[in-house]
């Protein structure tokens, strides 16, 4: 009983993360800014949270911000962030309200301190992650999937009427496109969408250690494929291909109980993906966009039109860059006037090469994580996924990313854990497995 009273409030600030993972972008407020007037109430509610957690806590969420590996890699990136819409109102004609961008920053400093104070209270985070990942993980896919599935016409039209006036009505919150023919989940986004399934995938492999591992594999990979984001789908082969090296190279121990759980795992995901496709999709066939992105490699970019016009926006806005090179300090896509499909070119306009520098500095600190176990690999996992899927979408800017930077609090809360475990981690990668094999968890004593 005692214990359970200990792990009461990280239970619930992981409660709290998930609904806002899942949940943030539909839970909204109108405000008079003059721009979009949108607001996530739950985002906005969660630096009010983190600072009352800090004080409570004495400052102890805050001692993330005395790692030098922090400071160095993760702060500068965070501080260009924060300051740079400040310089954009200042210095440029940027309006007042760009100034809420800067709070993004703030934000993924709330959620780094949250995690920061998780690990340090919770008598065993892999316990936490066992009990609410896998059911985010699911219900994610199993909205998902009814979308699909009411579009294709399987379900009842009137039994998801409700849901498909919820979804219609978070999307015309956010502005006047609206997406008909591909599931967005709890987003409104098919790319964001995808976009978790990444996540999902990475959660399923480093930090969900329960059978249910398996399922939320399945559910991940399968929530990629609804969502039809190919962006998405290279960004996830390669952290699964990544991860097989691995366990060939640095592990080199298989169970033939996880073997056979990984084949049928495959299988499943193989079976269910090709009766969605046999199934069909409400505008085009899963396999014609897929396949249209694959005929970029062989015919090049002028073989799939959606990309041509991504190509012509990119050009647009490193013709921006021409006339700033120090960047528009402010969001670029105030002065472009559409959105920018690439994080890399994005980050280029706002901040010169120095805030793309600081992005490479943050994502290779974080892929160098991958040399620890659980949280560490995840980190590295994900770090490498934002990279790539960066190429073609803006991952920093979906809500699934605040994931990341929880559990880049937690991996920070575990101190020394390095030095002072590396005799037993070096027994454990050489006994334990990456990808396949359940691990216990080790915790340095305070």
């Amino acid at each position: 009983m005692k214990k359970r009273n200990i792990d009461f409030w990280p239970n619930l600030i992981l409660i709290w993360v998930v609904l806002c993972v899942l949940l943030a972008d539909r839970l909204t407020i109108d405000v008079s800014s003059g721009g979009r007037g949108i607001v996530p109430i739950l985002i906005l509610l969660t630096p009010l949270l983190a600072a009352l957690v800090g004080f409570l806590s004495r400052g102890m969420a805050l001692g993330f911000l005395k790692h030098l590996m922090f400071r160095m890699f993760w702060g500068p990136f965070l501080l260009l962030t924060f300051l740079l819409p400040l310089l954009g109102v200042l210095f440029t004609t940027y309006p007042t309200r760009t100034l809420f961008a800067s709070m993004q920053a703030i934000v993924v400093l709330s959620f780094v301190s949250l995690g920061y104070w998780l690990g340090r209270t919770a008598s065993n985070p892999e316990i936490l992650w066992n009990r609410y990942l896998p059911i985010a993980i699911i219900v994610q896919f199993i909205y998902a999937l009814g979308q699909h599935l009411s579009r294709t016409g399987s379900i009842s039209s009137s039994f998801w009427n409700p849901f498909y006036e919820w979804d219609l009505s978070s999307q015309l919150a956010y502005g006047s496109e609206v997406v008909l023919g591909r599931s967005t989940g709890f987003y409104v986004s098919a790319n964001t969408l995808g976009f978790w399934g990444v996540i999902a995938v990475c959660a399923s492999l480093y930090l969900i250690t329960s059978r249910l591992r398996y399922v939320s594999l399945v559910a991940a990979l399968l929530t990629i494929l609804i969502s039809q984001s190919r962006g998405a789908l290279v960004a996830v082969s390669v952290v699964l291909i990544a991860a097989l090296i691995w366990q060939f190279v640095f592990v080199r121990r298989f169970r033939m109980q996880d073997l056979i759980l990984s084949a049928f795992t495959i299988v499943i995901v193989t079976g269910a993906g090709w009766l969605l496709i046999q199934q069909g999709f409400a505008e085009q066939s899963v396999v014609d966009r897929f396949a249209g992105g694959l005929s970029v490699v062989t015919q090049g970019s002028t073989a799939d039109q959606n990309l041509v016009g991504r190509f012509k926006f990119w050009s647009e806005a490193l013709r921006l860059h021409s006339e700033y090179l120090l960047g528009t300090f402010g969001p670029p896509e105030y002065k472009l006037g559409t959105a920018i499909d690439n994080d890399w070119v994005r980050l280029l306009v706002q901040g010169g090469i120095i805030y793309v520098l600081t992005f490479i500095l943050m994502l290779g600190a974080g892929i160098s994580l991958l040399w620890r176990e659980g949280e560490g690999r995840f980190i590295g996992a994900l770090s490498g996924a934002i990279a790539l899927a960066g190429l073609t979408q803006t991952p920093l800017g979906y809500t699934p990313i605040l994931l990341y930077w929880f559990i880049l609090g937690v991996v920070f809360s575990y101190g020394s854990y390095g030095r002072q475990c590396r005799e037993l981690r070096t027994f454990r990668s050489r006994k334990g497995s990456l990808l396949f094999v359940r691990l216990p968890r080790v915790r340095v004593v305070r």
